[in-house]
């Protein structure tokens, strides 16, 4: 404030807890910028009656959590905005809530991109006054994706002026919130509303995706590249199994048997099993790793072959 004469800035201070005035007053005096202050008021800024024009140059809130949760953020800007100048700024002059498929756990998938779900801007905060709600509401279509994305995640970006921005691992404000095992429909839409009032925030409807592991796992009948049926599926079902929750107690629900018999017949513990197929191998790798030198493809295949026509004559 030094940097300006007094005429130049005009400041006025509002606040609902009458503690924090108090404090703000200490710290104005030892700063030495009473001058600046033309108003302090304890006030619900909700209930403040705005000057009959726009007089502000600048108006400043940081009432807000990550996702703009809890807090009255939206409401402030949008009840502050008509005491704005035309020319004049909102700070933050934006807060962007984007939605995102990810991959928890797994830093070796980048998250998917979905959508900007909304904006807090000063071009927002204008419709939200004149009593436009429609950006506060949407969808969102779902993609076909991998089946490690299973959570939706959704992150806080803040444009604080010009060139300052915050961002993800920046602040408690850019932390994300996940919705853990989502499992979205791909093809489907993530609806989302924004609801005002005591406690705002955010809600979501969605529907969850059914698994048929058929579509997802290989054929029984397809070969490794050295003829043997069953691994190829083995070693699919076991990358479904490391990503927890309803996938991997499907795959154990269904696949068990099928992990004990091929334990059987290459004579591995079925604990070892589990361990390679669930291991980040390549295929190669874990076919390699999955056979004992003392036995002979030919001898695995043999009882491999026998199994998958065993399960024919069942089926």
């Amino acid at each position: 404030l030094h940097r300006f004469q007094s005429h130049q800035v005009r400041i006025t201070l509002l606040d609902i807890h009458k503690e924090s005035l108090t404090a703000l007053q200490r710290l104005i005096q030892v700063l030495n910028v009473e001058n600046y202050i033309e108003h302090i008021e304890c006030v619900d800024i909700l209930a403040w009656s705005l000057p009959p024009s726009p007089q502000f140059d600048l108006i400043v809130s940081e009432t807000m959590k990550a996702m703009l949760e809890q807090e009255p953020q939206v409401a402030i800007f949008s009840h502050l905005v008509p005491a704005l100048k035309e020319t004049g700024c909102l700070i933050p002059e934006s807060i962007q809530i984007k939605a995102w498929l990810s991959a928890a756990g797994n830093k070796t998938h980048v998250d998917i991109y979905l959508a900007d779900i909304f904006t807090l801007s000063q071009e927002t905060a204008v419709l939200l006054n004149q009593g436009e709600e429609g950006c506060l509401s949407g969808q969102v279509s779902i993609p076909e994706y991998p089946a490690v994305y299973h959570d939706l995640k959704f992150t806080t970006d803040i444009q604080v002026y010009d060139q300052h921005s915050l961002h993800t691992g920046n602040c408690s404000l850019n932390i994300p919130k996940k919705i853990l095992q989502a499992k979205p429909e791909p093809g489907s839409e993530l609806h989302f509303e924004y609801k005002r009032g005591k406690h705002p925030g955010f809600r979501f409807n969605y529907v969850t995706q059914h698994y048929d592991l058929d579509t997802w796992l290989p054929n029984n009948k397809e070969l490794s590249e050295r003829g043997l049926p069953f691994l190829k599926r083995v070693w699919r079902a076991g990358h479904l199994l490391r990503q927890g929750g309803d996938v991997a107690n499907t795959v154990l629900k269904k696949e068990f048997n099928l992990f004990f018999e091929v334990s059987q017949v290459v004579n591995k513990p079925l604990s070892d099993l589990m361990a390679l197929t669930t291991a980040e191998k390549e295929f190669v790798d874990f076919e390699r790793d999955l056979l004992p030198d003392e036995m002979s493809y030919e001898d695995i295949k043999e009882k491999l072959m026998m199994l998958l026509e065993q399960k024919h004559q069942d089926n």
